[in-house]
């Protein structure tokens, strides 16, 4: 399978897809801290969501989907992902009307 693993700088799970034999790279626009240039796509990934593309990793070599990836995995960082607890940031429930 061909599997993108889109924001992740750790390349843990790409390195663990590779071990599985999947044709497996991440992307991030950070460097990679797991040490592997050759799976490593810097830069944004938005533009390699759909497949039928074409990318550079880190150690410049050029690599073509010409569909679609077979799998794609996504880690953004998770700070603004959720609103659970937006009622918090809410200037009407800091209100002195409220309390």
């Amino acid at each position: 399978m061909k599997i993108l693993i889109a924001c992740e700088e750790s390349q843990r799970v790409c390195i663990e897809m590779r071990k599985l034999g999947h044709e497996s790279y991440s992307a991030d626009i950070q460097e990679p801290s797991g040490g592997h240039l050759e799976r490593h796509i810097l830069g944004d990934v938005l533009p390699l969501i759909n497949g039928k593309c074409e990318f550079q990793t880190m150690d410049g070599v050029i690599h073509k989907i010409d569909g679609k990836w077979d799998m794609l995995i996504a880690n953004p960082p998770c700070t603004y992902l959720t609103s659970a607890g937006t009622r918090h940031f809410s200037p009407k429930c800091n209100s002195p009307e409220k309390n």
